[in-house]
This record gives structure tokens, C-alpha cells and sequence, in this order.
């Protein structure tokens, strides 16, 4: 650690360059340990502790789907390299459940019902193929 003499007369350049060396030796020294803290390198997933992973979780990621959107992209975030994949498992988790929640609204009421074919009007059936052409 660095400390400085408080005096009232002005550092001789001997002082001065003692100063600097110590401070060069600090800032060396912070770099070396820098350079010994690494961060550990991603290694990607098996499918098997994909869905291990999502089994513990109790989450419906589909574990495939995840290796192979992963492996398409060459394990990339946006632009920069994955870092942990079970944060990404994670954020899947989060947007499968928003896009569960989004698709049941748009499907009606009617739907999810046990109706016989019967029963459904023209009007339904319309409002049916509309809410298939989206997804098409």
C-alpha cells in the first residue's frame, strides 16, 4: 500500500522518482493478479444436462430446441459469446411462459371447450381461420 509524507518542504526528484517506481509496482502487481483471475471458458451443454437442467427447474423448455437454436448461432448472445447457459435457460423459461400467456389470449373461449362440431357457428369458424393465418 501507498502512503505519502505530508511535509512542507518541496520532493526532491530522488523522491519523486521513488514515488513513481512504487506506484509502477502497485499497478504491475494489480495486473498480475488480473491476469491470474480468469474467467472459466464456456464449454457448451450436453442435450442430456439441458434437460437435466430443465427437469430440476420443473420448466417446459424444449431442451432440443434450446441445443439446437444455440448451435445454429455458434453459442452466441446477441453478439457476444455465451457466457452461462443455465441464465439462458432461465430467460427461455421467462419468454416461453410470456408467449404461453400471449397465445392462449388470442385463442377463444370456445376453443379450449369440449364442443361438438356442431355447435360451433359460422361466425366462430371465421374467427378460427383468422387466428390460423397468423401463425402461418
Amino acid at each position: 500500500m501507498l502512503t505519502k509524507k505530508i511535509t512542507n518542504n518541496q520532493p526532491t526528484s530522488n523522491q519523486q522518482v521513488t514515488t513513481y517506481e512504487k506506484e509502477k509496482e502497485f499497478i504491475e502487481e494489480i495486473n498480475n493478479k488480473k491476469e491470474n483471475i480468469k474467467r472459466k471458458k464456456f464449454i457448451k451443454p450436453t442435450l442430456e444436462e439441458v434437460k437435466e437442467y430443465c427437469k430440476t427447474r420443473n420448466n417446459k423448455v424444449n431442451a432440443e430446441r434450446f441445443i439446437d437454436y444455440y448451435e445454429s448461432n455458434g453459442w452466441k448472445v446477441g453478439r457476444n459469446p455465451m457466457k452461462d447457459w443455465k441464465a439462458c435457460v432461465r430467460t427461455w423459461e421467462k419468454n416461453d411462459c410470456s408467449f404461453s400467456n400471449k397465445q392462449e389470449e388470442q385463442v377463444p373461449n370456445w376453443f379450449n371447450e369440449n364442443l361438438d362440431k356442431q355447435s360451433i357457428t359460422e361466425e366462430e369458424i371465421k374467427e378460427l381461420d383468422e387466428l390460423l393465418e397468423e401463425f402461418k
